[in-house]
């Protein structure tokens, strides 16, 4: 900070996050996120009374990041195109998403297609005009199974006369799928 009062001899800076200083161009690290209003009393030499007060305002403020896709996934292959939402006072320049299988990709609205069945952790990494970068995790986000293969037997049988009984066998996998006969 740079002191521009005239005929001051001493000084008073409060930062609004609890810090201050009796410097005349003091530095100060904001250790937290926030706004900050910050104030500068300046007193004059032999014992003068007045002061003047300044007010200046700061923002610190990394992005914001959530992801506004909540599909979570589907059968192989599949095709994700998240949308995120970032809060960034300051706009966004850098995009880094990481779909956690090995491919990532540097664009705002990216598209990436799953070709294999598991569960991916999603990661998204934004950067804003400032430099400030903010990344946020989505674990076990995306979950891609294997379709189901559907399969089924019968027996040959040659009927002659309606009504006739013919039993089926269903081989379908995985086993656990759920199934509708026409």
């Amino acid at each position: 900070f740079t002191d521009q009062s005239v005929n001051a001899s001493n000084w008073f800076w409060n930062f609004g996050d609890g810090g201050t200083s009796a410097l005349q161009n003091p530095s100060h690290t904001f250790a937290r996120e926030g706004e900050f209003h910050i104030k500068l009393t300046a007193n004059g030499a032999a014992g003068c009374t007045s002061a003047v007060t300044q007010f200046r305002f700061i923002k610190i403020l990394k992005p914001q990041i959530s992801i506004d896709t909540k599909e979570g996934g589907g059968c192989r292959p599949y095709t994700f195109r998240p949308t995120a939402s970032i809060v960034s006072p300051d706009g966004i320049t850098n995009w880094s998403w990481d779909f956690g299988d090995g491919i990532t990709s540097f664009s705002s609205n990216p598209s990436h297609v799953y070709t294999n069945a598991s569960s991916y952790t999603v990661k998204l990494l934004v950067t804003d005009y400032f430099g400030c970068s903010a990344d946020k995790q989505f674990t076990n986000y995306i979950s891609i199974k294997d379709r189901p293969q559907a399969s089924f037997t019968f027996p040959a049988t040659r009927v002659c006369k309606a009504p006739a009984t013919v039993s089926f066998t269903n081989l379908t996998n995985p086993t656990n799928t759920a199934f509708k006969w026409d």
